[in-house]
């Protein structure tokens, strides 16, 4: 039960095409974020040496939520580098004694004031859904080290997002086929509706462990939960760049399938 992909503009027509296109189907170097929940996977053992946390082996865990209060999309913002975390907002808010004048909730609130108590976006436009994120939450055991601790202090213990939004309509995609080089094909069409996922990112020293594939998993279990909605056809659609070999590997070993693929980006489905 798996996907097929697809894809955009040829090279020719990519460029003058490119802004006509909503932002969401832009290719991942070029879109940018517009929004951002507690299923929990129990992630296999993160097992690492000396150039990866410490000189000494950590036997930590990890687990997968999804995102649901506004700390923890505070924490996945933190993580995508689109914040400073609340530890580094207060210290920069002293009175005029050195005192600390706010406290972390506060800090919290100050630095998110477009999201709900549950994490969303409020800020979305009438004609977009919300995005649901799943983050990959690190565990530390007793072994681990004070420099372990505090490589994922910032984020509060993330180290690994995804992103998955439910899109009711499905626009007509131009671009060539992935069985011709022929720039001239018809549009393709996405399934509608479909689970859109993005923003898949694992901590660079932490990546080759299976923490991207617990991501998707999680995505999965949400597109089962919804499914039910939709007569049981609700196919995952995601567009990667080609030079990401990496994440196409995973997706292909996944189950994803290709659709429609450019000289710039592939699209792939999944089929649940």
């Amino acid at each position: 039960m798996m996907l097929t992909a697809l894809i955009l503009v040829s090279a020719t027509n990519y460029l003058n095409a490119f802004n006509a296109f909503p932002i969401w189907l832009h290719p991942p170097s070029l879109r940018r974020e517009v929004s951002e929940n507690n299923l929990v996977l129990e992630g296999s053992r993160i097992r690492t040496t000396g150039s990866l946390l410490s000189q000494s082996e950590s036997r930590a865990s990890y687990h997968i939520e999804e995102v649901n209060t506004k700390r923890r999309a505070l924490d996945v913002r933190v993580f995508r580098g689109f914040s400073e975390s609340p530890a580094d907002y207060i210290s920069n808010q002293f009175n005029e004694e050195g005192k600390n004048i706010i406290s972390e909730d506060e800090a919290v609130d100050l630095l998110m004031p477009h999201y709900d108590e549950n994490g969303r976006y409020t800020k979305m436009q009438p004609n977009q859904d919300q995005e649901v994120f799943f983050a990959a939450i690190y565990n530390p055991d007793n072994s681990d080290t004070n420099a372990d601790s505090r490589l994922f202090e910032d984020t509060n213990g993330v180290i690994g997002v995804v992103s998955a939004q439910l899109r009711q309509q499905s626009p007509f995609i131009v671009g060539s086929s992935v069985n011709s080089t022929d720039h001239t094909n018809p549009a393709v069409q996405i399934p509608s509706p479909h689970l859109y996922l993005a923003n898949m990112r694992v901590h660079e020293k932490l990546r080759r462990r299976g923490i991207g594939v617990k991501l998707l998993s999680a995505v999965v279990e949400y597109a089962n939960k919804l499914r039910e909605k939709y007569q049981g056809n609700l196919p995952i659609v995601l567009s990667v760049d080609n030079d990401n070999t990496a994440a196409i590997k995973m997706y292909e070993n996944f189950g994803f399938e290709y659709m429609e693929k450019n000289d710039v980006f592939r699209m792939m489905i999944f089929r649940v």
